[in-house]
């Protein structure tokens, strides 16, 4: 072909450097030059950089090459590695509460926090209706609670209304453009009970809902969490503490306090309080309130063991785990029943009463169907009954 051939053939080989910018050639009829993933391919190995082997599309002098060229953001910087809660103000004290992270992550600018009534631990979890409005750049931040963004009113020391925190990491990019980290940090909580005082018995059922600092200091020693109720150390609120054994269907002592030969916790060897897990407390002169709040941070749903009995009662206590709420949809006590396998009754604790009373019962009758009486709360406890279809053991929740 000489040079006063009507066509002149440009061969085009590039190779392809800028792998991270995602670069693709094409010609304008969008015909694919060369595949960029192979070129990445041959850069994982050692069989050195990609050539191309074979020319490009031959084309007119009139024909264009154009360059598409996907730039991809840098991600944003994770969250804080744990976050907790440092201070809260006093009852009858204008509510204040401090939350504190660890530190904060290489690359992030600020923290956005965000406050629900219920833990949050998805990124899906968050968003406009749960963000505070104000913003924090070092670790600390406290929430005056100025502004609930339609959540409830303040709510500390509330037995109604418990609050939960997370934190992202926020950063500005080289474009001009916020980001925000991919997943919210753990999540930290204050969780209130009420405490009854009834006319002959003062029965109260509560759960180690999230952490107290004096309790894990202590190895979670059941005598400083019977002495958490109130009182003094030679006068205690609380005088026993308790739990269900649904094994040999019986109440076991936990911690009782004791005069003889001298004032001071009972305590059975290697008992511990594990949490989330139900508990019975009694005394003459325990707090109205009782309130887990430092560092409050929200555990890890526990699982339990539910036994089934051939003969005799089938009794067996509960919590309402965080997580298996939210995952399950579990809001009523047929949601919770239908949510364990071989369940026929679910009862709670009327403190003001002293009674059991039902929040959901199973019946045969007129056909078979779930009574709903009430609601259930996340964090509390529950007695459940299995019925005679039960399996003789049951892991609850299931592992996810």
């Amino acid at each position: 072909m000489g040079k006063s051939s009507w066509f002149r053939v440009i061969t085009v080989g590039i190779v392809l450097l800028f792998l991270s910018a995602g670069l693709i050639l094409a010609d304008r009829r969008g015909e694919e030059v060369a595949d960029p993933f192979e070129v990445e391919r041959s850069l994982r190995d050692d069989s050195g950089p990609y050539i191309p082997t074979e020319p490009a599309t031959p084309m007119s002098e009139s024909q264009e090459i154009y360059i598409y060229v996907t730039l991809r953001q840098p991600e944003c910087a994770g969250p804080p590695d744990s976050i907790e809660i440092s201070a809260v103000s006093s009852p009858g004290d204008p509510e204040q509460l401090q939350l504190k992270a660890s530190r904060n992550p290489v690359g992030s600018q600020w923290f956005n926090i965000y406050r629900d009534t219920r833990p949050m631990f998805w990124i899906t979890s968050i968003g406009d209706t749960n963000r505070l409005p104000d913003i924090t750049t070092s670790r600390f931040f406290t929430d005056f609670f100025l502004d609930p963004i339609g959540l409830l009113e303040p709510g500390l020391y509330d037995c109604e209304v418990n609050y939960f925190y997370v934190m992202t990491s926020g950063d500005t990019l080289v474009t001009g453009d916020t980001c925000e980290s991919a997943y919210p940090s753990n999540c930290a909580g204050e969780f209130d009970f009420c405490i009854c005082e009834g006319p002959s018995t003062n029965i109260n059922f509560v759960t180690y809902a999230v952490t107290d600092g004096a309790i894990e200091a202590s190895g979670r020693d059941p005598a400083v969490f019977g002495g958490s109720f109130g009182g003094t150390s030679g006068d205690p609120g609380c005088t026993a503490v308790r739990r269900w054994n649904g094994n040999a269907q019986i109440w076991e002592n936990v911690a009782v306090w004791v005069t003889v030969p001298f004032p001071r916790w009972s305590v059975p060897a290697g008992m511990v309080i594990e949490l989330l897990h139900p508990y019975l407390v009694n005394g003459p002169g325990m707090d109205p309130i009782w309130s887990l709040q430092i560092p409050g941070k929200v555990p890890p749903d526990p699982h339990f063991t539910l036994y089934r009995h051939p003969t005799g009662t089938s009794l067996n206590m509960v919590s309402l785990p965080f997580m298996e709420q939210q995952i399950a949809e579990i809001e009523t006590g047929e949601d919770l029943g239908n949510d364990i396998s071989g369940c026929v009754a679910i009862r709670e604790w009327d403190c003001d009463a002293q009674i059991w009373v039902n929040v959901a019962v199973y019946t045969l009758v007129p056909f078979p169907r779930w009574i709903n009486y009430r609601n259930v709360r996340a964090g509390y406890p529950y007695f459940v009954s299995m019925g005679p279809d039960a399996p003789p053991t049951l892991e609850w929740p299931p592992l996810r």
